[in-house]
């Protein structure tokens, strides 16, 4: 295993925590909205976006806003296709938001847009009351690190080394190995990973690693999570606790998350639900069944 002194070299384009005053809150930048959430007996609040039980009636922070975000690409001979086309979308603090679509759709692209990873080509994409498209590369680094947990479809643990270091690995800009293991030891339990937490990413199956990387996600506490398929390569029973988890986080520490799936199970644990198709936000439909490939 890679010693601590040399872990921190693995994250240097990450920014560190004492620029967070500076760059993602200061300067008026968090214009974050606070709206009221009328009951409508479903709960559904004014923004579109569903508040549990508990928080419909009171005020309410937004996380995320998306208004009329399109993102295109060009493919073959010059063919234009929309990946995201005029997607409008709110997510509360508190709130979790389901997302269903078959492969092709636009979900992963619409979580690259609200990560940074990407850049709308029109339309809003609001965190915290901030436009992400107005941050410089340096800024989004930064907000991705401390403000964002994005739990991502690609397994992107480090190779040699053990399971708690590479959920730590986040931590490690801000904090000493110890301190970092210390920190992410209660979500390892919490994704059955007590028994794992010293192996090393390639002793792992194929679900462990999935569960590191969701650890690895929640391990900086953000206030917006963005889950990419979570419960893809898990089983059935580990596959609701990781959804019970998001679930628990979500309306313990009062965080937004946006859920992207195919798990039929999700619905059960989301405030709202919404579906995805060619680009286009539609209303979902519980009786069709979101396979990966959706026959139209």
């Amino acid at each position: 295993c890679r010693d601590s002194a040399s872990m921190p070299k693995l994250i240097s384009g990450i920014v560190h925590k004492q620029d967070r005053s500076a760059n993602w809150k200061g300067g008026g930048g968090l214009d974050t909205e606070i709206q009221r959430a009328p009951h409508r007996g479903s709960g559904a609040c004014s923004t579109g976006t569903l508040c549990r039980a508990s928080g419909c009636g009171r005020g309410f922070r937004l996380m995320l806003q998306l208004n009329d975000v399109v993102k295109r690409y060009r493919v073959g001979d010059g063919e234009v296709v929309r990946a995201v086309d005029g997607v409008c979308l709110s997510v509360g603090a508190g709130a979790l938001v389901a997302l269903y679509g078959p492969s092709g759709s636009g979900k992963t692209t619409l979580l690259m847009l609200i990560a940074g990873l990407l850049i709308a080509d029109s339309g809003s994409v609001k965190v915290n009351g901030r436009e992400v498209s107005t941050l410089s590369e340096r800024e989004r680094a930064h907000y991705r690190r401390t403000e964002l947990g994005f739990i991502r479809q690609s397994l992107d643990l480090i190779p040699g080394v053990r399971a708690d270091d590479n959920a730590a690995l986040k931590l490690l800009a801000t904090s000493g190995r110890r301190e970092a293991q210390r920190s992410v030891t209660p979500l390892l339990e919490r994704l059955g990973l007590n028994g794992r937490a010293l192996h090393r990413a390639e002793q792992l199956s194929m679900g462990e690693r999935q569960r590191v990387m969701i650890a690895r996600a929640l391990s900086t506490e953000p206030s917006l999570v963005l889950a990419d398929e979570p419960t893809g390569s898990l089983d059935s029973q580990r596959g609701r606790e990781v959804l019970t988890l998001l679930c628990e986080v979500c309306h313990e520490r009062d965080v937004g998350v946006l859920l992207v799936t195919h798990d039929p199970r999700a619905a059960e644990f989301a405030d709202h639900v919404h579906a995805l198709r060619d680009g286009r936000l539609v209303e979902y439909e519980p009786e069709r069944a979101y396979a990966p490939f959706d026959a139209k």
